[in-house]
């Protein structure tokens, strides 16, 4: 059960994540990239080199949008994931059930632009922001390899400013569902996670330094 200052907290939550909804759209029309991303092997039989070759089009612009310099959309998710902090650990998980698909795709951009802002501002705290919601947006259960993959850019880039990187992911641990929080566990104690095992590089931009998986 919340208490009445928890659920001031959750009342905060709900406000937020729809402001966030609003927000995204400052990064441009990323969503409906992924859309289009996803639709693209949908028909029966498709030409295979031509759907390569659109996928990568349309990678590429998901790319530059996902990379330009921040803007008022990522601190508001960074005041999200503070306000999400700030419950008690047994209350966490209830906060799952206010994502859904909508806001899923709302958060989703934050998740790949956290790790390169953390970078940029050598900011713990905002690692740490990106690491919560994704743990918030994660399915209950997912392919460990997969997740893995996923928490590879934030692990990364917690190693290179020297953060405490297993508390980073422990706390984080305690948004996801059952199915995925021991591999935010496990994984965030690691040594040997890099760029290059997980298939991830490393790109300078016009922007500055960027995080992509290879092509």
């Amino acid at each position: 059960m919340f208490n009445k200052t928890d659920s001031a907290v959750l009342d905060e939550i709900k406000s937020q994540l729809s402001t966030l909804g609003e927000a995204v759209c400052e990064l441009g029309p990323i969503n409906d990239l992924w859309k289009q991303a996803r639709n693209i092997f949908q028909t029966s039989s498709p030409n295979v080199r031509t759907a390569l070759e659109k996928s990568r089009e349309i990678r590429e612009k998901i790319f530059k949008l996902l990379e330009q310099p921040k803007c008022a959309y990522d601190d508001q998710a960074l005041r999200l994931a503070n306000q999400l902090k700030s419950l008690p650990e047994k209350q966490r998980q209830s906060v799952r059930k206010l994502i859904g698909e909508h806001e899923r795709a709302a958060l989703s951009p934050y998740v790949s632009r956290s790790d390169w802002l953390a970078l940029e501002e050598k900011s713990a705290l905002r690692l740490s922001s990106g690491l919560i919601i994704q743990a918030l947006i994660l399915p209950d259960y997912e392919d460990e390899r997969d997740v893995m993959v996923a928490l590879a850019p934030a692990h990364v880039v917690s190693q290179q400013s020297r953060f405490k990187t297993a508390e980073i992911f422990d706390e984080a641990a305690t948004f996801a569902g059952l199915g995925v929080a021991d591999v935010f566990k496990s994984f965030g104690k690691r040594q040997d996670v890099t760029l290059d095992t997980f298939g991830l590089q490393r790109v300078d931009t016009a922007n500055g330094a960027r995080i992509r998986p290879t092509l």
